[in-house]
């Protein structure tokens, strides 16, 4: 049995995790990709988070993976979760919280830390000493979480220059009890730096200042009857178009932003429905896309047209791809999308799927 953890520095590390294994490497390039953007006159705990960052931007999580709901009882899911470090490079740089906590522990040892990977049952991160205390880093464990109103992974946050909040520290409290912090809003930070990062709050306000003051930034047109709720759906989506983020990303800050913009009661009449996208009746996983409908039904329907299993398409209708932004498209459209989504027939690699398993 493990030994219980007290999270204070004296701690065995080795309590919390196992280390990688001593015979992977990572891929040379990728590498120095990442550590050409971090600045080595750092320390301690500030190198850490300056490598956290610096990963964080230069990796996307897996769309397929995500699109799939992580079900590892299909082989090309259990593919992706067991994909090794080595396989990482500037070209194919999809990960899962598996092989990013291998990652970010292969360069906190690099570069002289002692890191250890916690392997849960549905999800893995990263516990490190540095500077006499004890850290956890989690960069995806937010992406699925909806309770919060910023609650977003720092895959995302670091895209948009924000502070993270998964990057994390144990530090005593008045109370001489051991607390877990994030390490931006820490003691230990704030007496070691007056540098002060942007929250996601200030960022997206700022954001949203620049596009108000262009009259013309709607990107459709608005119906009188519903002016405010598309305002913030034509908003929303000058916002995506301007963040630069992979397709997972986006999604996540969407779902941010219509917490932050769209009343709760207009909210309560906005469904979200993921897509999976093709052109082609046979597919692979390179051609495989992840899509969101989100459709807005102001006025209660008698018959809602839907397929099964998904929200109703009985209003307006948008979908968000890769084109970064949210673009009206017909009830017939979002109908027909979300058939092909339930019909897909499709051989992933060398494995043939079919909803409803392998």
């Amino acid at each position: 049995m493990r030994e219980l953890r007290t999270n204070r520095a004296d701690d065995d590390i080795k309590k919390y995790g196992e280390h990688i294994p001593k015979n992977i490497k990572m891929n040379e390039e990728f590498y120095n990709m990442v550590m050409n953007d971090v600045d080595m006159t750092k320390k301690g705990a500030f190198l850490a988070a300056e490598i956290y960052n610096s990963l964080n931007k230069k990796v996307f999580y897996d769309e397929v993976f995500c699109l799939f709901d992580q079900d590892t009882s299909l082989d090309f899911i259990e593919d992706i979760y067991n994909k090794s470090i080595e396989e990482i490079n500037k070209d194919k740089n999809a990960i899962i919280c598996h092989n990013y906590s291998e990652a970010f522990a292969y360069l906190l040892e690099q570069n002289g830390f002692e890191a250890v990977i916690d392997k849960g049952v549905t999800h893995s991160q990263v516990y490190f000493k540095a500077d006499h205390h004890i850290l956890r880093a989690d960069a995806t464990g937010k992406i699925l979480g909806l309770d919060e109103k910023n609650q977003m992974a720092d895959l995302t946050r670091a895209k948009l220059d924000i502070l993270p909040q998964g990057f994390l520290i144990y530090e005593e409290n008045d109370q001489g009890l051991i607390e877990e912090k994030n390490f931006y809003h820490s003691n230990f930070y704030k007496n070691n730096t007056s540098i002060k990062g942007q929250n996601i709050n200030e960022y997206t306000q700022s954001i949203m200042e620049k596009l108000k003051q262009d009259a013309d930034f709607y990107s459709y047109e608005v119906p009188e009857d519903y002016h405010n709720v598309f305002s913030q759906i034509a908003l929303i989506s000058e916002m995506l178009a301007t963040s630069n983020l992979d397709i997972v990303g986006g999604i996540t800050y969407l779902k941010h932003l219509m917490k932050v913009l769209i009343p709760e009661e207009e909210r309560k009449k906005i469904t979200l429905d993921h897509i999976k996208m093709q052109n082609e009746e046979v597919l692979n996983v390179d051609n495989l896309k992840y899509g969101l409908l989100l459709t807005y039904i102001p006025q209660e329907v008698e018959t809602p047209r839907c397929c099964d299993f998904h929200p109703s398409v009985s209003g307006y209708n948008f979908l968000y791809t890769e084109t970064k932004g949210l673009n009206p498209i017909s009830e017939n459209d979002a109908y027909e999308l979300q058939e092909r989504h339930d019909a897909i027939d499709m051989k992933i690699i060398d494995h043939d799927y079919k909803r409803g398993g392998k």
